[in-house]
């Protein structure tokens, strides 16, 4: 069982180095999912990845997760009660592809019993192989992200446009399909009072201080001293 606090697997994953961004990407993700996981099956939806009328009983997110003779799995989602169980997610924000990463993951996957066998999906701007796995597109989970009242997503959808794995020039952040992502149940609007107010200032926790740090440490400053004010 995963037993580290969100807060605990930031501060693990946020290392430095060329996975720097992947691993904090990832695990802000899988923040999100925690807290609602509908903006990511909508995402799945309209991508063709998940059927329309299926809605998952549970979503459980799991991040670095080590599979023996494979290597290490970014992002695996298991689904109850729906036709696609288990995805593993291949997630890319600025490195490419690791020599032959996504191959070993296919032919352990493929090695599988085909019920229940994980589907592999590659999480990135675009595709990093035209004979790759499925594309789920950042776009999509931004566009998803800015269609739900949850802050977590609202957050990652400002984190995304930070890394610019979104387009905001254009409608390129919008999804593929022309269907509308729904409008938020009140259940998910309830969401909008748990997050503290310091989570606003969650991405810019991994800027670096090229001429931001006085900045950052204000807008830290600032959003404590609100939460101060709202605890009282």
């Amino acid at each position: 069982m995963d037993r580290m606090s969100n807060l605990g697997r930031l501060y693990t994953y946020a290392k430095g180095g060329a996975d720097a961004k992947e691993d904090f990407t990832t695990e802000a993700l899988a923040i999100c999912l925690r807290h609602d996981a509908d903006p990511f099956i909508d995402a799945l939806r309209v991508e063709g990845l998940l059927e329309e009328t299926e809605t998952p009983t549970t979503v459980e997110p799991f991040t670095q997760l080590s599979v023996p003779g494979v290597g290490r799995v970014d992002l695996v989602v298991r689904m109850g009660a729906a036709t696609l169980e288990e995805c593993w997610f291949e997630v890319k924000v600025d490195a490419p592809e690791t020599g032959d990463q996504l191959a070993r993951y296919a032919a352990h996957v493929s090695a599988l019993p085909a019920e229940g066998r994980p589907q592999l999906i590659v999480l990135a701007r675009e595709a990093i192989r035209v004979d790759g796995p499925p594309l789920l597109p950042w776009k999509t989970v931004h566009a998803a992200a800015r269609s739900s009242a949850t802050p977590h997503w609202q957050d990652l959808a400002d984190w995304l446009e930070e890394l610019r794995m979104v387009d905001t020039t254009t409608d390129q952040s919008r999804p593929t399909s022309s269907k509308p992502f729904p409008k938020p149940s009140a259940s998910t609007r309830s969401y909008a009072t748990s997050w503290p107010t310091l989570a606003r200032a969650w991405p810019l926790a991994t800027r670096t201080s090229r001429g931001r740090g006085p900045a950052r440490s204000a807008a830290w400053s600032r959003a404590s001293s609100a939460s101060a004010a709202a605890s009282c």
